[in-house]
């Protein structure tokens, strides 16, 4: 489902003459628990990456949603 819905943004960015840079983009899932399903999300057959945490506007962000990455940087 969720590589269905990447095809269709992959679309419109070509649509709208935008393009998308796969090799700098990755996903993250939020939640207390491990990961146990492997879970394999791609773009144009390309693999992207999961993480753990990762920088938005100068702060970090984890899995989890606490601060713990942020504080100790």
């Amino acid at each position: 489902m969720i590589n269905g819905r990447l095809e269709q943004l992959q679309t419109w960015f070509s649509v709208n003459s935008l393009s998308l840079n796969i090799s700098i983009n990755n996903y993250m899932v939020f939640g207390n628990h491990r990961i146990t399903a492997d879970i394999c999300v791609r773009i144009n057959s390309e693999k992207i990456n999961i993480v753990n945490y990762t920088q938005f506007l100068d702060v970090l962000i984890d899995d989890k949603l606490n601060w713990k990455s942020h504080i100790y940087q």
